[in-house]
C-alpha cells in the first residue's frame, strides 16, 4: 500500500498529472471506482477533488 501512497502523492504534486492520481485511487479502490472518476473528470481541474458516485 505504501506504493500506492506514494503513487498517488506523487501524481497530485503536479496538476497535469491528476488523471495518473485519480488511475492510481481507482486501482487501489478496485472496482465501482469508474463512476467517481468520471464525475471527479467533470467537475474540472484546480476546483477541488470532488468524487463522488453519483
Amino acid at each position: 500500500m505504501d506504493g500506492t501512497i506514494d503513487r498517488i502523492c506523487t501524481a497530485l504534486a503536479v496538476p497535469s498529472r491528476w488523471a495518473e492520481a485519480e488511475t492510481a485511487v481507482g486501482d487501489a479502490m478496485g472496482a465501482g471506482y469508474e463512476d467517481a472518476a468520471v464525475t471527479t473528470s467533470r467537475a474540472g481541474r484546480g476546483q477541488g477533488w470532488v468524487a463522488s458516485a453519483e
